[in-house]
């Protein structure tokens, strides 16, 4: 494997997102591409491997979250599903005789034909 310029550890750099951790460590991404320089070829290798795995990392932690997420919104019920249930479980669903399109005609069985 050739040595990585300048460009190309920048770019590796670019796309892990580093610039906003290392920014927050005070350090530059020009001086961390110019530390990878420094090192043989051997270990820039390890250096890209690492930043791979952690890439890898990241986008595993990130798919958790997601599911974890989805499977939260999936739990959660809107206020008319909660009360269908609550009617259901407790047997008031569907509990008295008559008309079974009650909810469109209810004025007319609560005041009679007006």
């Amino acid at each position: 494997m050739n040595q990585l310029n300048y460009d190309e550890c920048r770019v590796i750099l670019d796309k892990i997102n580093f610039k906003r951790r290392v920014i927050f460590m005070n350090i530059s991404t020009h001086e961390i591409a110019a530390e990878i320089l420094t090192l043989p070829e051997r270990e820039q290798q390890e250096v890209f491997d690492f930043i791979e795995f952690l890439k890898v990392k990241v986008a595993r932690q990130q798919s958790k979250r997601l599911l974890a997420n989805q499977e939260i919104q999936a739990n959660q019920q809107t206020e008319g599903e909660k009360m269908l249930q609550i009617l259901e479980t407790h047997g008031l669903l569907g509990c008295m005789e008559g008309d079974g399109n009650l909810s469109e005609n209810y004025k007319q069985h609560l005041w009679g034909n007006e």
